[in-house]
């Protein structure tokens, strides 16, 4: 199934200007722990929902997430961030090698903060 025939399956709307907050995180969530775990193969490095939210959410915040808002994530994203990570979740849904260029460059800023975070202090990479 395409992006474009799952965005016309989906009770929310492609059109995100018109979409509520409410809708916007429900369509977030759709896509990250429905469609792209339901999309994976063996092939890809991540399968869980719980690991595409952590590449969308690092990548949108360009660092590990939990630097930048509250857990749960989700709730505490304005539109515009909620707006871009469901752009940047369907483009993981669209083009499935970008799973694997964005999941590198969130392990990398987990590396980094591990590398700058006391031990005692770290939080569990599954943590949302």
């Amino acid at each position: 199934m395409s992006v474009d025939e799952i965005d016309t399956a989906s009770s929310c709307r492609t059109d995100r200007s018109s979409m509520t907050v409410d809708a916007l995180r429900q369509r977030y969530l759709e896509l990250t722990t429905e469609v792209l775990p339901a999309q994976a193969t063996a092939a890809w490095p991540v399968q869980d929902d719980h690991c595409f939210q952590r590449i969308v959410l690092d990548t949108l915040f360009d660092d590990v997430w939990y630097e930048h808002v509250d857990s749960p994530a989700y709730r505490h994203l304005s539109r515009q961030q909620l707006e871009r990570a469901i752009a940047l979740a369907r483009s993981m849904v669209s083009d499935p090698a970008r799973v694997r260029e964005l999941n590198q460059r969130s392990l990398a800023h987990r590396r980094a903060a591990e590398r700058t975070v006391p031990a005692d202090t770290q939080r569990t990479l599954d943590e949302f």
